[in-house]
């Protein structure tokens, strides 16, 4: 058995989805005011200490248990019907405000192979609650 404070690790699993999105806040003439598409990567970075008993920081399966019914959710879907001005930062917000994991987490949603947007701390419970975003626990 081992004794003391256990290592600290970042694990990350990626994932996929297609979706269509057009940004509202955008002024006129911007490409993105228009309706268009987008094939994203989702990165979610895990990092805390390692558990004693398991040797691993979040079990990869526990992780899909928790993140793929959040990308089904998005998979083949017009991001505006889902979020008001589905920006990538509100993207990753949103994935990361569905994942009730106890560790710390970055959710990191790239556009294109070039952009991406990444989470950064928690989102400020006043925000969440005005935003009506709640983590789902029964995952």
């Amino acid at each position: 058995m081992v004794t003391g404070k256990m290592p600290r690790v970042s694990i990350c699993k990626s994932y996929e989805f297609s979706a269509g999105h057009w940004l509202p806040n955008v002024p006129d003439g911007h490409p993105c005011k228009r309706q268009h598409g987008h094939n994203y990567k989702v990165e979610i970075i895990a990092t805390g200490e390692m558990e004693q008993r398991g040797g691993w920081l979040v079990d990869f399966a526990e992780l899909d248990n928790w993140v793929k019914p959040i990308i089904a959710q998005l998979d083949h879907q017009m991001l505006n019907d889902i979020l008001p001005n589905p920006t990538a930062e509100w993207l990753a917000w949103w994935i990361h405000s569905r994942i009730p994991v106890k560790v710390s987490l970055v959710v990191r949603v790239w556009e294109t192979p070039k952009c991406y947007a990444e989470t950064k701390g928690q989102l400020p419970e006043w925000l969440r609650e005005e935003l009506g975003w709640t983590i789902d626990s029964s995952h």
